[in-house]
């Protein structure tokens, strides 16, 4: 009986990871909504990962790939891997190689939201504050924001932090 259901999970998890990636929480808590003896989930969950076919490197690799393109910067998408279980080790490594293979940084990629979001940014207060919380809601450090933005205009749309000429 108990054989039998482990296939049942096995057929379940191989199903759900036929559809996409996901991380051994996710899994597991899909996997629990069926079955109620967690030891036989954790042996599934194992044997899955045995066989290649569960690995949060993948499943961090594939999120990262995808909230980046969807222009989502560091702070959100180590945020939602970590909520879906993965290891702080395993996001720090990912984030660094798909960046690397892409060939670029942070603030490039908040300069490129930024470009398709605010097309004609306007230098006044107003802006640059709209421009600034839609970049921080996307997960960008306040750095990346101030290299992209520059300095906040005062009234005058200068800069507050350069010398009236």
């Amino acid at each position: 009986m108990e054989q039998a259901e482990e296939r049942r999970l096995y057929g379940k998890a191989l199903r759900s990871l036929s559809r996409r990636e996901h991380s051994r929480l996710q899994l597991l808590q899909k996997l629990k909504r069926d079955c109620s003896d967690a030891a036989l989930v954790e042996a599934v969950l194992d044997r899955l990962t045995e066989d290649g076919l569960l690995s949060d490197v993948r499943f961090a690799e594939s999120l990262c790939l995808s909230r980046i393109g969807r222009g989502y910067g560091e702070f959100y998408i180590r945020r939602e891997l970590a909520n879906k279980g993965v290891n702080i080790e395993i996001v720090s490594e990912v984030l660094s190689q798909v960046l690397e293979a892409q060939g670029s940084d942070w603030p490039a990629l908040a300069e490129a939201v930024a470009q398709r979001r605010f097309p004609h940014f306007a230098r006044d207060t107003t802006s640059w504050h709209k421009a600034c919380r839609f970049l921080n809601r996307r997960g960008f450090s306040a750095g990346d924001i101030r290299a992209v933005l520059g300095p906040i205009p005062d009234a005058a749309g200068t800069a507050q932090n350069e010398a009236p000429a």
